[in-house]
């Protein structure tokens, strides 16, 4: 992309590289009569997708809250769009972030902007279990009415947070079908995530041995799941305190400019905030979230190109009909004073006969009137 759009030119006018910017063609006989044409750069470091990303202040989305057993924290209110149109998105309270990113996509016709949902935690050990101790709580509880039919996860202890994390993810991901939550281990760092962007709920931790020994750091993460963004402290989660829930987070995009404006608990900037650019140059690919970012970007990169290639198709063709009614117009001005000067010959022409036939008559006139004092005379004679 970068290539094409430094190679690209013309007369030796740079097209693609943003150098052309807008430029006016005078396509009229008077003052005023132009065509405008706008070129912006396709370099892979212009073009991406315009993303933000949706979290609360300190509470609801992107927030991890301890004793909180069936809903987030997200308080009703509205979120504004501002992209090719305006649209008001209600949110309901305790919404999650799915739902969330459900309303916004119903407005993605008018203002261009698509959402996306996800919802990301980082789990670290405060104090490892006892070695052979069984630990054991629930999953995403949240909506199930029974509660027989609520996930439980346990595992039994390994007296090393290290070895508690692995053994926490393969328990985990032994039933992601039934609660949606996948979990990593990377880098010593223990991950759960739910690519929907439902709340990860996790409640009724407990120990075997019903001691409160055992206990956990839950920190929220942002969408690309690159870092945590709630508190420092976090939640705690422990026998004593022995739930926590996980608001999910959404992200927003568009191939064009945009900004959004709504409440603490599901943005943490209430004032209006613009977009900022993800370019197509800086994807990564190297994880599976950043691959997964790296589509709405690209996405939204050929968007925009196709956008420009719409735009230039429209001047081409405003161009071309210009040209042709141009062409017709000199047609018709030629063929105009064709017969203007056709109409002057004939009319010159008629003229000219009617002068001739006049001399032509007075002469004959003339002659007979000569011939007169002869035959007067022939008479006498």
């Amino acid at each position: 992309m970068t290539r094409i759009a430094e190679t690209t030119s013309f007369g030796g006018q740079q097209l693609l590289s943003g150098d052309f910017g807008s430029k006016s063609f005078q396509v009229g006989s008077n003052a005023n009569e132009t065509i405008n044409v706008s070129l912006s750069s396709v370099a892979a470091d212009k073009v991406g997708s315009n993303q933000i990303n949706l979290r609360g202040a300190t509470a609801g989305l992107g927030q991890a809250a301890s004793g909180a057993t069936s809903a987030n924290a997200v308080v009703a209110g509205n979120y504004v769009i501002s992209g090719r149109e305006e649209a008001t998105v209600a949110i309901a309270a305790e919404a999650t972030a799915e739902e969330i990113s459900d309303s916004i996509n119903s407005y993605s016709s008018s203002t261009g902007v698509t959402a996306q949902a996800r919802s990301a935690a980082e789990i670290s050990m405060g104090v490892a279990a006892k070695e052979g101790e069984s630990i054991s709580f629930d999953l995403n509880g949240s909506g199930i009415e029974d509660a027989d039919d609520i996930p439980t996860i346990s595992f039994v202890g390994t007296g090393t947070a290290e070895g508690d994390q692995k053994a926490m993810a393969e328990a985990i991901n032994a039933k992601t079908d039934d609660h949606g939550v996948t979990a990593t281990v990377e880098n010593g760092k223990l991950t759960v995530s739910n690519n929907t962007g439902e709340d990860i709920d996790i409640t009724n931790f407990a120990e075997s041995d019903g001691s409160t020994n055992a206990t956990m750091t839950v920190r929220s993460m942002s969408y690309d799941a690159a870092s945590a963004v709630s508190t420092e402290t976090g939640a705690t989660l422990s026998a004593a305190s022995n739930s926590v829930i996980v608001g999910g987070t959404v992200q927003l995009n568009s191939a064009e400019v945009f900004t959004g404006t709504g409440e603490a608990t599901f943005a943490a900037d209430t004032n209006a905030t613009v977009s900022t650019l993800e370019n197509v140059e800086d994807v990564d690919i190297t994880t599976q979230q950043g691959s997964q970012n790296a589509l709405a970007v690209i996405d939204n990169a050929i968007a925009s190109i196709d956008s420009q290639r719409a735009s230039l198709g429209a001047v081409q063709n405003r161009f071309d009909h210009t040209i042709s009614n141009l062409s017709n117009i000199s047609e018709n001005v030629s063929a105009s004073r064709s017969r203007i000067q056709d109409t002057d010959f004939a009319t010159e022409t008629a003229q000219m006969t009617k002068n001739q036939i006049l001399q032509q008559a007075g002469t004959s006139i003339l002659s007979q009137a000569n011939q007169l004092p002869q035959t007067a005379l022939s008479l006498l004679g």
